[in-house]
């Protein structure tokens, strides 16, 4: 089974880590939403140094895309298309 969002990946992301996502999947979703690239092989070393360096500010975007996907919110979502449904 292919995982849709990676938990690690966007534990990572809430946890204020910068991350490399390969868009696989639902991946490609994640990486867009939080703003994080995908990994390029030719580069990976420098990449992987370029993303450890990477200021607070661009963590903390990563932390507010996700945060909001909150029990609030599943709950609204889920409430509005039962509505509709029914």
């Amino acid at each position: 089974m292919r995982e849709g969002w990676s938990r690690c990946a966007a534990e990572a992301l809430l946890l204020g880590l910068p991350c490399l996502i390969r868009p696989g999947a639902g991946l490609g979703d994640l990486a867009a939403l939080a703003r994080q690239p995908a990994p390029d092989l030719r580069r990976l070393p420098a990449q992987v140094r370029e993303r450890a360096a990477a200021r607070h500010t661009e963590a903390k975007a990563g932390y507010e895309a996700l945060a909001r996907f909150d029990l609030n919110y599943f709950g609204d979502a889920w409430g509005n298309l039962l509505t509709q449904v029914a």
